[in-house]
């Protein structure tokens, strides 16, 4: 039990945490930026006062792209290497910023009161790195203690104000380290887990931001025959993360980005328990984009692969039939009939077949025996 000098608050109208998981939504160019900067260092760079103008991007080496960027209010503009920028943009919120002092006394103190002494600052960065605001405990004498949710070690934390800045000082360095020097630290193979909780979430973004520096690194240890001394079990691993990453970015509207990922995945994965359905997520995202004739060549490698039929057949079916090969596409509607396709879905596409061939549909059953 609490003494009774304590007094509560809650802080759910201070909280922001969804502030960061909203940021940038429906926007393509935000994303862009997100998945070459990091999303963190954008957030960053927008609670800093910093004032992104251009992005060019060096495609043989994206580190070297360069932004061009404004600070606050000042129409100068500076142009800055990503590591230079994010460097820059770190330093700058490494400085804390003044907030009125706390009145021991102030047991009522008004939602204006709490937020000026948190500072926006504090307030945004916590909503980056996972932080949710519950409660503010009053204890006079005693500085006020905040009662925090923290999302990544799903725990909760009380800490003065003082001690919450020194964790998300802690954090803005780590992560900057982190993102400085890709090639100089080594997969962590348990961010799969929290990756696969935002994919199966839907929260392709998350898992952008999460992964998004995995291909560099994967192409590295391919290059370097470092991948050779990995087991089976850690490359289908790392093959699921490539595969979420990849379908991450076509939610997102970044086609070719996830196209060079899946490849990269295939490359990690051709001889693993996952080729097959590899195969078919990249002859699928074709098929959806209405490039026929490279579907179908990799949804026949997904079959040969050992791929799920009832999956493969149905889009393999659509795609012959756009590139007017009705026959074949009558064979391949069919066989997914056959292996437990759903009838009600192809129902579109077997009456097309009818029409398309005419009498050839019937003839075509005289002579091929249908597989059920």
């Amino acid at each position: 039990m609490p003494p009774a000098s304590r007094h509560s608050l809650s802080l759910s109208e201070v909280d922001s945490a969804r502030w960061y998981d909203n940021l940038g939504k429906g926007s393509h160019a935000f994303q862009e930026l997100g998945a070459v900067l990091g999303k963190p260092f954008v957030a960053f760079a927008m609670i800093a006062g910093f004032r992104i103008v251009s992005l060019t991007i060096d495609k043989s080496m994206v580190e070297a792209s360069r932004i061009e960027f404004r600070v606050a209010d000042d129409e100068e503009s500076h142009t800055l290497s990503l590591a230079d920028f994010r460097e820059c943009v770190v330093t700058v919120l490494g400085h804390p910023v003044e907030t009125p002092a706390w009145s021991v006394d102030n047991l009522a103190p008004s939602l204006f009161d709490i937020q000026a002494w948190l500072g926006v600052r504090i307030i945004l960065l916590a909503s980056v790195f996972g932080w949710e605001f519950r409660q503010l405990h009053l204890e006079p004498p005693h500085a006020p203690r905040i009662e925090l949710w923290h999302g990544p070690s799903e725990r909760l934390h009380e800490l003065t104000r003082a001690e919450l800045w020194a964790q998300l000082y802690d954090a803005l360095h780590t992560l900057l380290a982190k993102r400085q020097s890709p090639t100089q630290h080594t997969l962590d193979l348990e961010e799969l887990g929290q990756a696969q909780r935002d994919w199966q979430a839907g929260n392709a973004e998350a898992v952008i931001d999460r992964l998004h520096n995995w291909p560099q690194l994967l192409l590295f240890a391919l290059r370097t025959g470092q991948a050779e001394g990995l087991d089976a079990t850690a490359k289908d691993a790392i093959v699921k993360g490539l595969q979420w990453l990849a379908q991450s970015y076509w939610q997102c509207d970044q086609d070719a980005k996830g196209e060079e990922v899946l490849r990269l995945a295939i490359q990690w994965g051709h001889e693993g328990a996952y080729a097959g359905e590899l195969y078919f997520h990249l002859g699928q995202h074709f098929a959806h984009k209405e490039r026929f004739g490279e579907a179908i060549g990799l949804l026949r490698r997904a079959l040969f692969l050992g791929a799920d039929v009832a999956e493969v057949m149905p889009v393999l079916a659509q795609a012959f039939a756009q590139r007017e090969r009705y026959v074949a596409a009558a064979m391949c509607l069919d066989q997914a009939l056959a292996a437990g396709a759903s009838s009600e879905s192809l129902n579109e596409l077997q009456t097309l077949l009818k029409n398309k061939m005419g009498e050839a549909w019937n003839d075509s059953r005289a002579h091929v025996p249908v597989p059920w």
